[in-house]
């Protein structure tokens, strides 16, 4: 059924329900209305008739009487009328419908008000009275539910043209836009031309029509774009020389590109990522304090791992991947994207290159530079833990000899040979051994509390002169002069100061003899 004739048979059982009630209720009261009209009429009648009608009942005439309950009784609304008088029937006519709703006029004497000599007595007729009360009522009740009816009609016409129907041929260009394909769809026109709700409803149709036309060409260019990006991306991540993973919150591997799995194996995937290093807790260690810090979204550090026995080292670039909704679910994971570089050769050229600087070329021993910083750091230890500290300035005897007779690569077995000496007697105390330059060595002693400063100088003096094999059938021997500056517990003296000190005591022993040593206590 159309939404036009539902609401026109709404309108007219609304309109009809309606009239019959207003002429139901009508009809009751014209009803009654009428009734008491026609009573009120009769009763007037009577008392027309009332004058003659004493005149009759005082002279006893019965002709007068009749023509008056005569006359009354051809009346429609009356049913039946007698005279009495002096209490006897004197005249009737009609029907006595024998009711209660009878009209009683008294008669009185002509001649004198006051004496009653009989009574008129009138009976409506109800029937008649009703018959007509409703007649007239049905009639009304008719014109009315007509009249009803008639509005009904011309307000559901109106309705029809001014509103069901605009909105069924609304509907019908509703049912024709083909909301599956945006891009062809066409606005609403049902060449309607009024302000009104239904003009105001075409117009926001094709508002958000034209509106949903323009979302769909923007995210049909933007998946486009995302469908261009996504595939450079998966080029880029398959392609790419660094190892690419995704780590679940839980620490286990998610997505690795096969950069990744050349690094670690193609076995990788839910594995836990920490344990694929030499030393898993400090990955632990980074990877919570990524996921729990609000300072920073990303880290790098260097681990190494493991591989056929060999060291490797391994930079690590940590992202934390953050939520990008406006309202976070309760649910997200919290991930972490890895970029992994093999940077073994690098650390390894960056290890050497670090020796080479801080080391000599041709004893493996610290250098000048180098050497002092470390000096310093054992002298402050010393005295924070208040250890006998020595610090001894070595500088060989009969070394420039050797050069002159066999060569410079002759000094320089004979420069390796003393510093590995000295190497092994230092090799279970704390020291710091630098080659000072020349044939002079720089020796940072802590001895514990069991050994004594000069058992240890006595026996470096003898591993010293011990013969220097140059070749198989050559071997020299030096000697050594050896200054020594013993500090305790002084918190006053620095490396740069116990070195010129120890200098000079060296120099003192060579000028008066060579080939021993001098201690020299400072407190």
């Amino acid at each position: 059924m159309s939404l036009s004739l539902r609401i026109s048979l709404i309108i007219g059982f609304i309109a009809i329900a309606i009239s019959s009630a207003v002429a139901f209720l009508h009809f009751n009261i014209q009803l009654d209305h009428s009734k008491e009209q026609s009573e009120n009429l009769v009763r007037q009648m009577a008392q027309n008739d009332q004058g003659t009608s004493s005149i009759a009942a005082y002279l006893l005439d019965t002709e007068l009487a009749d023509e008056i309950v005569e006359g009354l009784a051809n009346n429609d609304l009356i049913a039946f009328a007698s005279i009495t008088a002096h209490s006897e029937q004197l005249a009737l006519a009609g029907i006595n419908p024998r009711s209660q709703n009878n009209v009683v006029v008294s008669l009185k004497n002509p001649f004198d008000e006051a004496e009653q000599i009989g009574l008129l007595t009138v009976y409506p007729d109800l029937r008649f009275i009703q018959a007509q009360a409703s007649s007239n009522s049905i009639q009304t009740a008719i014109t009315l539910i007509a009249l009803s009816a008639s509005i009904a009609i011309i307000v559901g016409i109106f309705v029809h043209f001014k509103l069901t129907s605009p909105l069924r041929s609304l509907s019908e260009e509703f049912e024709s836009v083909d909301t599956s394909n945006p891009e062809v769809m066409s606005l609403v026109d049902i060449n309607y031309s009024g302000h009104d709700e239904i003009g105001k409803l075409i117009v926001k149709t094709n508002n958000l029509i034209s509106a949903l036309q323009s979302r769909f060409r923007s995210e049909k260019i933007l998946r486009q774009t995302n469908d261009e990006l996504q595939k450079r991306f998966r080029l880029l991540f398959e392609q790419a020389t660094a190892g690419i993973a995704l780590i679940s919150g839980t620490g286990e591997i998610t997505i690795a590109n096969p950069a990744f799995k050349e690094l670690f194996g193609k076995h990788v995937l839910l594995k836990a990522f920490a344990d694929l290093f030499h030393e898993p807790q400090k990955v632990h260690i980074e990877l919570d304090k990524l996921r729990h810090s609000d300072g920073f979204s990303q880290i790098d550090v260097d681990f190494v791992s493991m591989k056929e026995g060999k060291k490797r080292y391994l930079h690590c670039l940590f992202s934390r991947i953050l939520d990008s909704r406006e309202v976070a679910r309760e649910d997200s994971e919290n991930l972490i994207e890895v970029i992994v570089y093999d940077v073994t050769k690098r650390r390894e050229q960056e290890l050497k290159t670090r020796y080479e600087a801080d080391h000599d070329s041709l004893t493996g021993l610290m250098n000048r530079r180098s050497g002092l910083g470390s000096l310093q750091l054992q002298l402050d230890r010393a005295v924070k833990k208040q250890q006998l500290f020595s610090l001894m300035m070595i500088d060989l005897d009969r070394f420039k000899p050797i050069n002159d007779t066999y060569g410079h690569d002759a000094g320089d077995i004979v420069l390796r040979t003393i510093s590995s000496r000295i190497k092994e007697l230092v090799n279970e105390q704390e020291a710091t051994l630098i080659r000072w330059g020349g044939d002079e060595f720089l020796l940072g002693l802590t001895l514990d509390g069991n050994k004594s400063i000069t058992d240890f100088a006595e026996s470096l003096m003898q591993s010293i002169q011990e013969d220097v094999r140059i070749d198989t059938k050559t071997s020299v021997q030096v000697g050594a002069s050896i200054g020594i500056i013993r500090t305790l517990y002084s918190e006053s003296e620095k490396v740069d100061t116990l070195i010129t000190k120890a200098d000079a005591l060296m120099y003192n022993i060579k000028e008066s003899g060579r080939n021993q040593y001098q201690i020299s206590t400072i407190f």
